[in-house]
């Protein structure tokens, strides 16, 4: 009798075990995401990334799931690609340039899954592939113009590296801080800008110094580009009662009380639009696409911002007028304009613009 109790308890936690097997065999997720091993609650872009595909699945009631890849390194992100796909995935995104191998590796061998790039201006993609971009340069413009609109004349912009990207940033932000003095009526040379990339044999703590001494001498806001730097200058900032720091990319708003705002990528929102097309019908691939201020790729969230006078409905007019009339944007000087510029010397850096309100030194 024992011994057929112990065989009918062993027969059931078989049937159980098969049972489990089964289910995760034939579990299923429509949109996966590969993280770039970090995890999804990063607070940047694992986070914002994961932030768009949940709620695209729960919008459109599918499943979802993200994987992280064991290492970074084209092999591993090939593996969890093809992980997600045998669990089902008919769209995969990605963050950052580092896929791009893996993803064309696996787009070309899985031809009915849809696969998103965020963060990349690759252009030569298989038709399955999307890459999406933001305008550096948009998202620059609307942190000077909403600095010098909430009363800021002294600025300052550090980056980490003269990048395509950070200096569109840089250069945004000069060029929206000029529109804004405009359109207060500051009048000419109102409005000082220090501008400093990091040179190769500098770190975090030449800028924190750097940031430390502008802000003594002045200096109300800094713009800063880059992960060591920010974190670099709003250390600065907080030691320095009255002074604010700008950060990029994502929200930077739960770092320090001293943040005034954020250039932020809308990736949220372009991540859900790319799978919401998949859904639809109307993805298309094989191409690169880049957000700006025109559709809301690009925003300041006045809501997380500490602005005093700049207020949402200034936001939201600058914002429409830019979208009734793109040459505001199309206008501007930009990174591929500066190709053959020392940044680093300030008569050539100022000559790349026709500037009234604002004046630019280097330090």
């Amino acid at each position: 009798m024992k011994n057929f109790r112990r065989i009918t308890a062993a027969l059931c936690v078989l049937a159980m075990l098969f049972s489990l097997c089964a289910c995760a065999k034939h579990e299923k997720y429509e949109a996966v995401f590969i993280t770039d091993v970090g995890d999804i609650y990063d607070r940047s872009y694992n986070s914002v990334v994961w932030d768009g595909v949940k709620s695209y699945a729960a919008d459109y009631g599918a499943s979802c799931k993200y994987y992280r890849p064991s290492q970074r390194g084209t092999t591993y992100f090939f593996r969890a690609i093809r992980k997600a796909i045998k669990h089902g995935a008919k769209a995969v995104v990605c963050h950052g340039d580092e896929f791009l191998d893996a993803v064309v590796r696996a787009a070309e061998r899985w031809e009915d899954v849809k696969f998103i790039i965020v963060d990349s201006t690759e252009k030569d993609l298989p038709d399955n592939v999307l890459a999406v971009s933001y305008s550096t340069l948009d998202a620059g413009y609307l942190a000077g113009y909403a600095s010098v609109f909430n009363g800021f004349q002294r600025l300052g912009f550090q980056g980490s590296y003269p990048s395509d990207n950070y200096v569109n940033y840089c250069f945004g932000f000069i060029q929206g801080a000029e529109r804004a003095a405009e359109d207060i009526n500051l009048g000419a040379v109102s409005v000082d800008i220090k501008v400093r990339f990091l040179k190769s044999d500098e770190t975090e703590l030449d800028a924190e110094a750097r940031a430390k001494l502008w802000y003594s001498t002045g200096t109300q806001a800094i713009f800063a580009c880059g992960t060591r730097v920010f974190a670099a200058v709003a250390s600065a900032a907080e030691r320095n009662i009255g002074s604010w720091v700008i950060g990029a990319d994502t929200d930077k708003s739960y770092v320090s009380d001293a943040v005034l705002t954020t250039a932020e990528k809308s990736v949220s929102m372009s991540v859900y639009r790319a799978l919401e097309s998949v859904k639809n019908g109307s993805f298309s691939g094989g191409r690169s696409v880049k957000f700006g201020i025109a559709d809301d790729g690009v925003r300041l969230d006045l809501s997380r911002s500490a602005f005093t006078q700049f207020t949402q409905s200034d936001y939201d007019a600058i914002a429409a007028r830019i979208k009734a009339d793109p040459t505001m944007i199309s206008s501007l000087v930009t990174a591929d304009d500066a190709k053959s510029t020392v940044l680093g010397d300030e008569s050539e850096l100022s000559s790349l613009f026709s500037l009234n309100c604002v004046i630019l030194s280097v330090n």
